[in-house]
């Protein structure tokens, strides 16, 4: 089942989240300009809010967007119950309470002028992993690390063929998302996952792709589903005609200005 894309762009321009139909998990991203103009409830993030720092806006950004989460609830209402302090586990991975007692993971990224956060709903999810990224060429001579030749031509055929920047961005940002949600990780992410499948969702508005990837090792495999987009600079903007045949000119990526941002969420039952 597709996630729903709710893009507050009246308004809450620069806000927007996912939530997935069965009640899985939900997702939040949001700008570090909109964040940076309401502070958290409790007066310590209150005062952190003004911090100038870019490293430390970014996180703030992710933590917003964690916050949004418990804010808007899940579909009907509040998530009543939940507390606002994340926890690790022995392993790293975060987490926060739920009213029970029992632990629901989470997943926090950032990047430049965005945050975001994705949070397990359901007991039967045992990973959750999320990314974002602004388009980048620098991801084109990344990809090798983190893919195989396989990976690229399945990325590619979903889309992006001729467009290197977005499909190696993409590339990022699923294995990314996909090495926090596996429930072992013996090696650097991307290295021993593979794209089992990717489909272009055809819609209108911000791109979007559903898949599978394979992860582990031979003692330990998983299956991770993920769900990744491309959001435009400014939530709820159309982003048909963004992507030529040759995709965006480096001139323009070199620009960053308006550039879209690429996002994953991916999870695990293990």
């Amino acid at each position: 089942m597709i996630a729903q894309e709710i893009v507050d762009a009246k308004d809450r321009p620069g806000l927007w989240r996912l939530e997935h139909p069965s009640g899985l998990w939900a997702a939040a991203m949001v700008t570090e300009e909109y964040a940076g103009q309401f502070a958290l409830a409790d007066s310590v993030n209150r005062s952190e809010s003004t911090n100038r720092d870019p490293k430390t806006r970014q996180w703030q950004s992710s933590r917003f967007a964690l916050r949004h989460l418990w804010e808007t609830g899940w579909q009907k209402g509040p998530m009543v119950g939940l507390g606002l302090d994340v926890q690790k586990q022995p392993s790293g991975k975060p987490y926060v309470l739920d009213p029970v007692g029992q632990a629901l993971p989470l997943a926090l990224a950032h990047t430049v002028g965005m945050g975001a956060a994705a949070l397990v709903l359901q007991a039967s999810i045992l990973g959750i992993g999320v990314d974002v990224e602004r388009l980048s060429d620098r991801f084109i001579k990344a990809w090798p690390r983190i893919a195989s030749v396989p990976d690229w031509h399945q990325v590619c055929k979903a889309g992006l063929m001729n467009q290197e920047a977005e499909a190696a961005t993409l590339i990022w940002v699923i294995k990314e998302a996909c090495f926090k949600a596996a429930l072992v990780q013996k090696s650097l992410f991307g290295q021993n996952q593979i794209i089992e499948t990717i489909n272009i969702i055809s819609k209108e508005g911000n791109l979007r792709w559903v898949g599978q990837v394979l992860s582990g090792e031979k003692d330990h495999k998983e299956i991770l589903e993920f769900e990744a987009g491309c959001l435009n600079g400014v939530f709820g903007s159309n982003l048909n005609g963004v992507f030529g045949s040759k995709g965006i000119s480096p001139k323009e990526i070199d620009n960053q200005e308006g550039l879209p941002w690429f996002w994953a969420v991916a999870w695990t039952n293990g």
